[in-house]
């Protein structure tokens, strides 16, 4: 379980009820909005994850894709090559060497997971505010969110997660765990208009060979 919240770190973003503090030029529903208007995201990502045992933490490097309807893929380059794909009910992730499914309906939390990230990125308000409580600040078109989940099973593990972005793109996301650990991930050459052709669908959401 705890690979799996590493992996799903950086790309975990929740939404829940709303506490707004002024100014407010940007609105829940006007952010998932921007959600719903895009076609696909493609981003690199670089993550640091701070443990408290260690002194200097584990940075990783790579690629995000997300494409209609609901197909996600993070492709990790450094320090090793791996893959994680979520495509329908099952989480897989692996180096082309190896391979592991996790069953997200057997596994409720890692499901409750990827379920809030596919729905802010689809923009499904309804089903967001059941999860998670949250706080947003806006500042013009930039905004910073805080959430802290609702749910037993994801509160065991998880404190908190704040998010920062402009407009319907995600910037910044830095999940706290109960233990004190930490993960930082900042986005760049982000692309929230990305439109993939089928054979790039093919091509980019799979586990590649090794």
């Amino acid at each position: 379980m705890g690979r799996v919240l590493l992996i799903l770190a950086a790309i975990l973003p929740a939404a829940g009820p709303v506490i707004a503090r002024e100014p407010q030029a940007m609105t829940l529903d006007t952010l998932l909005d921007g959600f719903r208007q895009m076609p696909g995201l493609e981003a690199r990502f670089r993550e640091e994850k701070r443990i408290a045992v260690l002194v200097v933490p584990l940075v990783s490097e790579g690629t995000l894709h997300f494409a209609r309807p609901a197909r996600l893929v993070r492709h990790t380059l450094a320090p090793e090559r791996w893959s994680m794909l979520i495509d329908g009910p099952t989480l897989i992730f692996g180096d082309g060497n190896t391979r592991e499914e996790v069953d997200l309906e057997a596994n409720p939390v890692v499901r409750d997971y990827v379920n809030s990230f596919l729905l802010i990125l689809v923009g499904d308000r309804v089903a967001l505010v059941m999860g998670w409580r949250m706080e947003i600040s806006v500042h013009a078109e930039s905004w910073e969110m805080t959430l802290q989940p609702m749910s037993e099973p994801i509160k065991k593990t998880i404190r908190e997660m704040t998010l920062r972005g402009k407009g319907a793109v995600i910037q910044w996301v830095k999940l706290v765990e109960t233990t004190g650990d930490e993960t930082v991930t900042l986005f760049s050459d982000i692309n929230p208009s990305r439109r993939y052709s089928q054979a790039e669908i093919d091509r980019t959401f799979r586990i590649p060979p090794g």
